[in-house]
């Protein structure tokens, strides 16, 4: 099972749980820790690495598929005739 649900922006820092119950299946819980509150939205986690990595990896892809061609050509010889 996954769910989502969205935490209050004025949840006190510590551990707290959460709780589903179905009819049939019983109950489960999980506990989950909150570190810091308020910000005004999500925390910067990382940079915009597609900039980079989408740029370099087709320049690779183009490299490998010229050197895949260039070294599978057979080369023309010509046969000589008496």
């Amino acid at each position: 099972m996954t769910f989502t649900w969205t935490i209050a922006s004025d949840i006190s820092v510590g551990e707290h749980r959460v709780e589903l119950v179905g009819d049939v299946s019983g109950s489960v819980d999980a506990t989950f820790q909150v570190y810091a509150t308020g910000g005004g939205g999500l925390a910067a986690t990382g940079g915009d690495a597609a900039a980079t990595v989408v740029p370099i990896s087709v320049l690779l892809l183009a490299l490998g598929s010229l050197l895949l061609i260039a070294t599978r050509r057979k080369p023309v010889t010509s046969q000589a005739t008496d």
